[in-house]
């Protein structure tokens, strides 16, 4: 839906392009629209795949810890397993 909304902005904005205007004009004209909507979609796709490794990317070191301290207190103390399974 957003790439096609992306190609839909575009369509629209040279469907407006006129020859007798300066070629800088109509492409800065065409190229803001055009960074804001990547900018939109990279953004989405970053938020999407949070643990990708790649910078600014979340790592699930808190996580697996919580999970190591759960299972040795759940051994330390015999309570039965959760009926959810850890992955």
């Amino acid at each position: 839906m957003l790439i096609g909304g992306a190609v839909v902005v575009m369509s629209f904005l040279l469907g407006f392009a006129d020859r007798s205007e300066r070629a800088l004009g109509q492409a800065l004209i065409a190229a803001v629209p055009a960074v804001i909507l990547a900018s939109g979609l990279v953004l989405i796709y970053f938020f999407d795949h949070p643990y990708e490794g790649l910078s600014g990317s979340i790592r699930p070191v808190a996580m697996e810890r919580a999970l190591d301290r759960m299972t040795a207190i759940q051994h330390a103390t015999g309570v039965p397993p959760a009926p959810c399974p850890t992955i």
